[in-house]
């Protein structure tokens, strides 16, 4: 119906059987191949672009012939409840390090829901054949292998961000994690070891307290070196919402900071050494 309205939408029919596949690889691979230009945009079906600006704009950041990938922001719609209020922060957190880490020339990754790359660049290194046999990773281990400091660029314009609907239940919002942390060991070693750095220093720090049962007398010190940190962090949370439209999000790191480091990554940590013992890929 929409392709009799719209003579510039193709439509591509999979004629195979698609539950040989994992993931949505084999649609993606299709609709490059049927690409008529060599500039691709993607997308998902839960997003909606701000404005309609996002394709004019997101193709103007090709404005170097060496441009091969554009990461772009995608925040997720804003619910009441705590829930929502945890999704929209850790998707401020990780927007600000990937964009910020691309921005700095060392890109690692993107996201499916706001990403662009050439369809020259796609074919050159032979789609997603390194990695087929995983369900996801389409968008993030792309970039991950991909990515250089010379072919990447970001679109930090408001006009370029894509809305998503976020999930409405925690068991929903825990099972996207899982997926999510299940494709990151197949990340760079370099970034692998990065990341496991900067999750163990964090760790370390908010469980620096319980120092306090030994050494008792020092409790104004680790008090105030908790309070500097966090104050620091709002800091540098308040600038990443500020950079993206995020409002005031950043005063939840007083709150998440404490229970993310502390519970929540160790869990998702735990379910992730759980799926890959007992999931083949």
């Amino acid at each position: 119906d929409l392709k009799s309205r719209h003579s510039n939408l193709e439509v591509i029919r999979i004629e195979h059987n698609i539950y040989e596949f994992k993931g949505k690889k084999l649609a993606l691979t299709l609709g490059i191949k049927a690409a008529k230009y060599d500039i691709l945009l993607f997308t998902d079906a839960d997003c909606v672009p701000n404005s309609r600006q996002w394709i004019r704009q997101m193709q103007e950041r090709y404005s170097s012939s060496d441009t091969e990938i554009v990461l772009g922001y995608s925040p997720y719609q804003k619910r009441s409840g705590l829930l929502n209020a945890l999704i929209r922060f850790e998707t401020m957190r990780t927007g600000a390090q990937y964009l910020s880490f691309a921005l700095n020339g060392n890109p690692y990754m993107g996201v499916g829901r706001n990403l662009s790359y050439r369809k020259k660049l796609f074919f050159q290194v032979k789609g997603y054949s390194p990695y087929l046999k995983i369900p996801s990773g389409d968008d993030d281990l792309f970039v991950n292998m991909h990515s250089t400091k010379q072919n990447t660029t970001v679109s930090l314009s408001p006009e370029t961000f894509v809305e998503t609907e976020p999930s409405s239940s925690w068991s929903s919002y825990f099972q996207q994690k899982n997926r999510h942390q299940s494709v990151s060991r197949f990340y760079k070693g370099k970034h692998k070891l990065s990341f496991f750095f900067r999750w163990l220093l964090k760790l370390g720090i908010w469980y620096f307290p319980f120092l306090l049962i030994i050494y008792p007398q020092f409790w104004i010190m680790i008090v105030a070196g908790l309070l500097f940190r966090l104050i620091v962090l709002t800091g540098f949370n308040a600038l990443s919402s500020k950079k993206l439209y995020e409002g005031t999000l950043f005063w939840w790191t007083l709150i998440f900071d404490p229970l993310m480091n502390l519970i929540y990554y160790p869990v998702l940590g735990l379910m992730s050494l759980k799926r890959s013992k007992n999931q083949s890929w």
